[in-house]
């Protein structure tokens, strides 16, 4: 594999995976551009999902705070809001039966938030990205960092046509290597090129990050039971009565 030729592609900003944060950050990098009259780097958004939005599988609560300080017009925009929310409900779960608790603890109060789909609110922000001459490329799984001394100048993007053992097939396609001036990872929770750059850099610090595994449900319930703008937490069953025990909601 280190004889294959790659392709060199260079950019000026390269973000890598396209999520909510990263998908944000490159909109406000534009228009911040845009707003001083400064010439627009080239920036790029690459992503490992078939299509932007395809690893962003829940639902969410989104606090507008930050939507209205980055795009004041968002609505107008046509943001794929589902509702918002109207009311919060706590319950305590058991085997057999459920309590609801009569006060709703600050964090879970959500009035006024908005209920999405993330995979949704993803592709419309990818849509935004586009709309400002960023080029966003899905399908494009960034494999390893590339360092050049004390830096990080790049990624090199996962070939094709490869079994799993790593034996080039009949198919292989080189990964194209991708330079950038700045490199922002913005891969989710145990980003394989993070990791690298975090132990290449020693960066874990005092507290280093500690993970969890999560379990996602989707509930098909009857239409006349489902309240639009109704946020439900639970706590309790199935899981342990313990205080490391998980909290769910649903909407």
């Amino acid at each position: 594999m280190s004889e294959v030729q790659r392709e060199r592609l260079d950019v000026d900003i390269l973000f890598v995976g396209a999520g909510a944060a990263t998908l944000s950050a490159a909109i406000r990098l534009a228009d911040l551009c845009t707003e001083r009259g400064i010439d627009m780097p080239s920036i790029m958004v690459i992503e490992k999902a078939p299509e932007i939005g395809g690893h962003q599988l829940s639902g969410a609560v989104v606090d507008p705070i930050a939507l209205k300080e980055l795009m004041p017009d968002f609505m107008q925009k046509g943001f794929p809001l589902q509702y918002e929310v109207t009311q919060e409900w706590v319950y305590m779960l058991f085997e057999k039966s459920a309590i609801r608790v009569p006060i709703v603890p600050p964090p879970f109060q959500n009035h006024g938030n908005l209920v999405v789909s993330l995979s949704d609110m993803v592709k419309w922000l990818g849509k935004q990205c586009e709309e400002r001459g960023i080029d966003v490329y899905p399908n494009f799984a960034a494999r390893r960092p590339i360092f050049e001394g004390d830096r990080v100048a790049g990624v090199q993007i996962n070939d094709l046509g490869v079994d799993k053992d790593g034996n080039q097939k009949g198919t292989f396609e080189p990964g194209p290597e991708i330079y950038a001036q700045c490199v922002v990872f913005g891969e989710g929770p145990r980003g394989s090129c993070t990791k690298r750059v975090v132990e290449e850099f020693n960066l874990a610090g005092a507290n280093p990050q500690v993970y969890e595994t999560g379990i996602k449900e989707i509930w098909r319930i009857q239409p006349e039971k489902a309240v639009p703008g109704r946020v439900i937490h639970t706590a309790g069953f199935p899981l342990d009565w313990a205080p490391s025990a998980a909290r769910g909601s649903t909407t």
